[in-house]
């Protein structure tokens, strides 16, 4: 019995440790964005993007059950298109998806990677395989209609969605005129 108190004592003292060490890094966290937020520049600059971005995968990854983890990821994911690492943005939009089919943005996490695909990687391909997954899973979500007009969109040239969006205010004028 003896031999058993130093060891949960210690077991105590560690488990303490490890609460603090959560404690910690989530009021680091959130001082750094106080700091990032109130930085007046229009650009903050890369290095401080950069290391608020490591402080969320850091405790993402020390913590992965945590509920505030998926929440850090994606935000590790949006200062990641703020940094133009787009391959680091689908690996952790990926993340979110398959490692917190929970998480309350989950939806979101998919649309994005559809966008980044479309906006930034430029691969219509993928943007459309994704937007239309966002669809057939989330067919009721306040971004349906913005997947189904990217859809529209996607991989098309700006003459193209120029004549698009002309054919579709003629055919509101035409149909308004016919109720009439």
């Amino acid at each position: 019995m003896k031999k058993l108190f130093p060891v949960a004592i210690l077991a105590l003292a560690m488990i303490l440790a490890s609460c603090d060490y959560h404690g910690s890094m989530i009021s680091k966290i959130e001082d750094n964005e106080k700091a990032l937020s109130a930085d007046s520049t229009a650009m903050p600059p890369a290095d401080k993007v950069k290391a608020m971005q490591a402080l969320y995968l850091e405790f993402a990854d020390k913590y992965p059950n945590d509920s505030i983890s998926p929440e850090y990821i994606f935000r590790a994911a949006d200062l990641s298109i703020f940094l133009r690492d787009y391959k680091t943005t689908i690996g952790l939009y990926d993340r979110i998806l398959t490692e917190h089919k929970s998480y309350a943005k989950l939806p979101q996490a998919l649309f994005m990677k559809a966008f980044v695909y479309d906006q930034y990687i430029q691969d219509p391909m993928q943007a459309s395989e994704f937007y239309r997954q966002f669809l057939r899973l989330y067919p009721d979500h306040e971004l349906a209609d913005d997947a189904t007009q990217a859809l529209l969109f996607c991989g098309k040239s700006d003459t193209e969605i120029m004549q698009i969006l002309q054919q579709r205010a003629t055919e509101d004028s035409t149909s308004t005129k016919a109720t009439r």
